[in-house]
């Protein structure tokens, strides 16, 4: 038995499609979805009653807007998946949009490309630890907690650390879980003897710049710095 309800749907369906109402316009109208509509039609034709196929102006007008949105987001550098969180749209629908639109967007880098960035500056870095006299235990810290151990990239580099460091004596006497404020001290001088900044550290470590700034007033970490690369520059003057 076929309820009044679908019954008078049906009929409102019958109208529209005879007014020349394509399945979307008809949806829209009758704020059915596409496929209650479809399957009213399918009912319909048995009665010679055929909706013509194309699609809504309404939703063509949609598309538009949501191609406007996804060329702006393109343009200011966001990838496919950053342009689907940000409007909220499928992303095979988005990949589908901007391939039919043509629309540029920019190519990640690839993932063994940056980690090889990575590599190479955490080796500069290195380095520059070594030769002002840090210890391998702080230079492991100095790396973060997502580091490889630094033994083997000492070894791996050819390097070998200071053990005692001429630096941060005080901090490499502790014990061996150092506090929060000692850790964040020993990354801090990580950036400043790479020449970077107090604000550079707090954004790369996720940390306030307060908290940067203070581990680094308490530890007397640009001091201490100095005062290393000077005899560094003596030792090889020598």
């Amino acid at each position: 038995m076929i309820s009044n309800r679908v019954r008078a749907r049906r009929d409102t369906v019958a109208q529209l499609a005879l007014q020349g109402k394509t399945p979307a316009e008809i949806a829209e109208a009758t704020r059915e979805t596409l496929d209650v509509i479809h399957g009213d039609l399918g009912y319909l034709k048995y009665y010679g009653i055929v909706a013509p196929r194309g699609r809504a102006k309404t939703a063509k007008a949609e598309d538009t807007k949501k191609v406007a949105r996804i060329a702006k987001l393109a343009s200011q550098g966001k990838s496919r998946k950053e342009i689907a969180e940000t409007t909220g749209l499928p992303y095979q629908q988005v990949c589908h949009l901007i391939r039919s639109n043509g629309i540029e967007v920019p190519r990640p880098a690839p993932k063994r490309q940056a980690e090889h960035a990575i590599a190479i500056d955490q080796n500069r870095d290195i380095r520059l630890m070594v030769e002002v006299g840090f210890s391998a235990r702080q230079i492991g810290v100095a790396l973060g907690p997502g580091r490889s151990n630094a033994t083997l990239r000492l070894r791996g580099l050819r390097l070998t650390a200071n053990d005692p460091a001429t630096v941060f004596t005080a901090l490499d006497t502790q014990p061996r879980n150092l506090t929060e404020e000692a850790a964040l001290a020993l990354r801090a001088a990580r950036y400043l003897l790479a020449g970077r900044s107090t604000n550079k550290a707090a954004q790369d470590l996720g940390v306030p710049l307060g908290a940067v700034r203070a581990a680094v007033k308490a530890f007397r970490v640009r001091e201490e710095l100095a005062a290393a690369a000077g005899r560094s520059g003596d030792s090889r003057a020598s």
